[in-house]
């Protein structure tokens, strides 16, 4: 600590330390007097920072700052209710086990997410291409699925396929989140009229095509 001292600490937002971190990366060109807008998705909040180019190009000036408390757990969300659907059209209700407290605390419940979460990998990976009855999740028993040990050990049996309908899902969480975004955005551009010279994506939320695209 001793050493520290004289040392001063300029603390900048989440937002704003993505847009460095992606200007030294993609390295983009210069803009004098440019303004640039930084979209920061990452698993739980969506942040964005816009910021001003010096004229002289040694320094950025934050403009605005704001954010919505979605990104990618919005888009898990749309794995569980395509999950959810499947499984109550072939007579297994997961829900109940999902809201039971002691299932809430419990090892499965950490892997089930985990499951998700793999599904969603898999298909931003491939890309959300036409549904296909082989690329499909098998239809589940009723027998072997009666809880969520054995939903887990069904997921693991299914994995590398896709739930059906999931594009769907997907699309229509997309669609909220980017009108929660173009709202906020929209509430700076109303105040001050402005051309982004660039927009810029960070976070891992844009790791999902649907979503990159859409925004």
């Amino acid at each position: 600590y001793p050493r520290c001292k004289g040392i001063e600490v300029q603390v900048v937002s989440e937002s704003d330390a993505a847009f460095i971190g992606a200007r030294k990366c993609q390295r983009m060109d210069d803009v004098p007097g440019g303004v640039f807008l930084n979209i920061d998705s990452g698993k739980g909040t969506t942040d964005f920072s816009i910021l001003q180019q010096s004229a002289n190009l040694n320094k950025f000036v934050s403009l605005y700052r704001d954010g919505i408390p979605a990104a990618g757990n919005v888009l898990t969300y749309a794995y569980y209710e395509a999950l959810y659907d499947y499984m109550r059209e072939n007579g297994i209700d997961i829900q109940k086990w999902l809201t039971d407290k002691e299932a809430a605390r419990s090892s499965y419940m950490i892997e089930f997410m985990e499951h998700l979460e793999e599904f969603k990998k898999h298909d931003s990976e491939l890309g959300y291409r036409e549904e296909n009855g082989r690329d499909m999740i098998a239809v589940p028993n009723s027998y072997d699925v009666r809880d969520l040990d054995g939903l887990n050990r069904y997921l693991d049996q299914n994995k590398g396929k896709r739930i059906p309908f999931i594009g769907k899902y997907v699309k229509a969480k997309v669609k909220n989140l980017v009108s929660c975004l173009e709202e906020s955005i929209g509430h700076y551009m109303e105040m001050q009229e402005c051309v982004f010279a660039r927009v810029v994506l960070s976070g891992r939320a844009f790791m999902c095509p649907v979503y990159r695209e859409e925004v």
